[in-house]
């Protein structure tokens, strides 16, 4: 073989070697960058890129001891030991059966972790059960394996400070109610929560108050038949003060875990203040009206002699329309009378409005005027009652005072329609089927039978004996002849012939 021949092998020899070793420097490189294709990520090391390589920093987290019904937080700190970001995708969790568990705050799962870094996952133990635990933990993540274990140990104590005390499956909290002393006849409500602290579900058999009728006690629930493991409930108990002293219950829930019943033990005291003198006007309530007057008392003063009136003003400072029922005064004949103008019954006040009551006395007796009036309406307490006070120094003569009668008319009622007030019209002259009228405008003859108009109202006029009888729609009115005038006595008393001759001739004159 000639030269060149062999050094053309030589040169063909060496580009194979050059190729070769660039292919497997390439490969070797993109081998590591691939986590290592040929070994566990979990084994190589930081330094000579491993890829992401997340860790537990403990195998086994002691999470200590914790009372029955009680919540322990465990906090368990994971690394990324490897040369990669890392990501957690889920935690799940695995408890014994005496106790329950779930993710309080879960700071892996908020970015992933870069090379070297640390977070932590707490976890909420709630214990059920007295005895030993153990949580196992699972944390997914990105990184080669996928998963990776570790575990929460520890130890549930009885709550209870003294032995010998069975502790209940289902626990009531709190254990006892005490509504403590009230003096106010108000309800007061409780609540207390039934749960269940095992890891099996647990039937609702019954939930029933034992208490005496007078102790005011009730109860309200919604509870369900089945409570599942570590569910609760809640049950109201309301407190009704009915009687003074001390009231007692027990609230029994039976169940079908051990031992079959929670008791709750309630109690409360109730007593009163010492009862008062009621004030003329009640405190304000919410979503009612409340009928104040500016006059506490409708005092006339002393030493009356004549008639007088005094207007009060009725105002609703409640926060709802209030119905005025009926205004009456109280049945003792003092010669009180109520004007039915202003305030009258089916009177509606709204909220800050007003109307006027007016109160005239007329005295038919020496001495103190005591009268009340009542006034029921629809606001705070229904009734307001103003007492009405005075002392006449003489009675004031009423035979010229009109009277108002009818069967469907009561004096101390104004509770009908609007009827004038005719005080101010006499009969002057009086006859058998006719009388003479003086009123503010002047001087009318009126005859019996016929309609006339006085104070604006049409009257059918009516001649009586003692007076001019006049009737209207809304009732009738007696005015009384007044025999104190001088002469006129004799027109009344004079009979037959002269009162009948004058009485053709006046007739035969109008006609």
């Amino acid at each position: 073989m000639s030269r060149a021949k062999i050094i053309d092998y030589k040169n063909i020899s060496l580009i194979c070697a050059f190729i070769f070793l660039f292919v497997v420097s390439f490969l070797s490189t993109n081998v590591y960058a691939q986590y290592n294709a040929f070994e566990d990520p979990g084994t190589a090391s930081r330094g000579a890129g491993g890829g992401p390589k997340l860790k537990a920093a403990e195998d086994k987290v002691d999470g200590g001891k914790v009372s029955v019904g009680a919540t322990a937080y465990v906090v368990s700190l994971f690394e990324n030991d490897g040369s990669a970001p890392v990501s957690v995708t889920g935690v799940k969790m695995y408890p014994s059966s005496n106790v329950t568990a779930k993710v309080s705050l879960n700071q892996c799962e908020e970015k992933a972790i870069p090379p070297g870094a640390k977070c932590a996952i707490t976890i909420a133990v709630s214990a059920l059960q007295k005895g030993n635990y153990t949580v196992g933990v699972i944390v997914g993540h990105t990184g080669r394996s996928r998963l990776l274990k570790t575990a929460l140990t520890g130890s549930v104590e009885s709550s209870l400070a003294s032995e010998g005390v069975v502790q209940g499956d289902v626990e009531a909290i709190p254990e006892n109610i005490d509504f403590g002393t009230t003096d106010v006849g108000q309800s007061f409500v409780q609540s207390i929560t039934l749960r269940n602290k095992t890891a099996k579900p647990v039937d609702i058999r019954d939930i029933h108050l034992e208490s005496p009728a007078q102790a005011g006690l009730s109860l309200e629930t919604e509870c369900p038949t089945t409570l599942g493991a570590g569910e609760g409930c809640t049950v109201v108990v309301t407190w009704l003060p009915l009687l003074k002293g001390k009231s007692q219950g027990i609230l029994i829930v039976e169940h079908s875990a051990a031992p079959n019943i929670v008791q709750v033990k309630i109690t409360g005291t109730f007593n009163p203040a010492e009862v008062s003198s009621a004030k003329i006007y009640p405190d304000s309530v919410a979503n009612m009206g409340l009928l104040i007057s500016d006059k506490e008392e409708i005092s006339f003063g002393s030493d009356i002699d004549s008639k007088s009136a005094i207007t009060a003003s009725l105002v609703n400072v409640g926060d709802m329309p209030l119905n005025i029922y009926d205004i009456r005064l109280s049945g003792a004949d003092g010669g009180v009378s109520l004007s039915r103008q202003g305030c009258r019954a089916k009177t509606v006040l709204n909220p800050i409005e007003a109307c006027p009551l007016i109160v005239t006395w007329s005295p038919n007796r020496v001495g103190p005027l005591i009268d009340d009036i009542l006034i029921r309406h629809s606001g705070a307490r229904g009734i307001l009652v103003i007492p009405v006070r005075g002392d006449a120094e003489r009675a004031v003569e009423r035979d010229n005072i009109a009277i108002t009668q009818g069967d469907d008319y009561d004096s101390n009622d104004i509770s009908s329609d609007t009827m004038p007030v005719l005080d101010s019209y006499v009969v002057t002259s009086l006859a058998s089927n006719r009388a003479v009228v003086s009123g503010p405008v002047g001087i009318q003859l009126v005859r019996d039978g016929e309609r006339v108009i006085m104070a604006g109202t049409s009257w059918v006029v009516n001649i009586v004996e003692t007076g001019v009888e006049l009737s209207s729609r809304s009732g009738s009115i007696l005015l009384v002849f007044d025999r104190s005038l001088t002469g006129i006595a004799n027109v009344s008393s004079s009979s037959s012939s002269s009162s009948s001759s004058s009485s053709d001739s006046s007739d035969s004159d109008d006609n």
